[in-house]
């Protein structure tokens, strides 16, 4: 029930307990069609965290094929989840199966005219692909440069879907962990996950991580 009414109410459209922050994290991070996606967004920074560093050429090569190979390990198995477990999206559930959840609490019904921030992706919620990412990505890099605690940040980059909501928007970041939690968010702010989604989507990411950077392509002499 908790996790049902936060996202009815902080996803949306219309909300009234989503702040103008929240607002702005959401557009950030969606990342949809026309865009670098999720997994090139990373990219994007890792060039811009990379450029800090003085690292030499084949070893940034061996950086980012790292995480290129994490984030390919984090779409196949968070696909294989999502149609694994077949979770409805919040907008599926609260627009038109509400009764189906009636038995967590008296006050859950159809609401035909609630409607997510964001677009509502077609298919399945559980896990989010925007955690997963976001945190392979980060503790990759993290584990890389032995250091979480990088402060950066990013002008937004989608101004062909929210030209309006991302004009002059920059963040700022205090982690590698603390962006990647913030792109987890994003997704329930806009009304198209659930809060489980993106926690198991953090974990799932931060493993996969740990696994591809301890077994794969490890240096040489």
């Amino acid at each position: 029930l908790r996790m049902y009414t936060k996202v009815r109410e902080l996803g949306n459209a219309n909300s009234h307990t989503r702040t103008k922050e929240q607002d702005t994290i959401a557009y950030f991070w969606e990342a949809g069609s026309r865009t670098l996606t999720p997994p090139g967004m990373w990219q994007l920074l890792a060039h811009y965290i990379l450029r800090e560093y003085k690292i030499e050429f084949i070893e940034q090569a061996r950086i980012y094929a790292l995480m290129s190979m994490a984030q390919a390990d984090t779409a196949i198995a968070t696909w294989h989840v999502k149609y694994l477990y077949d979770t409805a999206r919040p907008e599926t559930m609260i627009r038109q199966r509400g009764s189906e959840l009636r038995a967590i609490g008296h006050k859950v019904h159809d609401d035909s005219s609630w409607k997510s921030l964001l677009p509502t992706p077609p298919f399945p919620a559980y896990t989010s692909g925007h955690s997963g990412f976001s945190m392979v990505s980060a503790r990759m890099l993290a584990l890389c440069l032995g250091r979480d605690d990088i402060r950066f940040f990013a002008d937004a980059t989608d101004h062909v879907n929210w030209p309006t909501q991302l004009e002059n928007v920059r963040l700022h970041w205090t982690s590698l962990s603390n962006a990647a939690q913030q792109a987890g968010d994003s997704r329930e702010y806009g009304g198209i996950h659930w809060e489980a989604d993106n926690t198991e989507g953090l974990k799932l990411g931060s493993r996969i991580a740990d696994h591809v950077f301890h077994h794969a392509f490890s240096r040489k002499g």
